[in-house]
């Protein structure tokens, strides 16, 4: 598995990824994709095998249902402005719910509460159709 940090978190989140193994993971600066529509950061990481790593859950929602197969989507939120210690510990906390299953077409939901209690979601993208 490797991570794609988008550009609205921290480099250094790639740098925690790296250092729990997943030694391919980048921020999109790393790779070039600076200021990058996110249509093209979605479409590198379907092309590559990157799970996109973002704050910005809407707008990437809407752009991975497009996808037949996306690798996944880890999404992190809490009240306000998320300083690079509440994304540290959201994105570890994600990063140790995850195991060793790849997200395929699967969404994680890392919350911070104004209680400072953390929630986990993992649910499939887009949502398979009722039979």
């Amino acid at each position: 598995m490797k991570f794609l940090i988008d550009e609205c978190l921290s480099l250094k989140l790639a740098g925690l990824a790296r250092d729990r193994g997943f030694t391919e993971s980048a921020h999109v600066n790393q790779l070039g994709l600076r200021s990058a529509p996110d249509e093209v950061i979605v479409r590198q990481a379907v092309t590559d095998g990157y799970v996109i790593v973002t704050n910005n859950a809407r707008d990437f929602l809407r752009l991975v249902k497009q996808e037949n197969t996306h690798p996944g989507l880890v999404c992190i939120s809490a009240p306000g402005r998320i300083n690079l210690d509440v994304q540290s510990r959201l994105f570890l906390y994600a990063l140790d719910r995850l195991g060793d299953k790849k997200p395929t077409n699967e969404v994680i939901q890392t919350v911070l509460n104004p209680a400072q209690k953390v929630s986990f979601k993992r649910y499939a993208w887009p949502k398979l159709a009722r039979q």
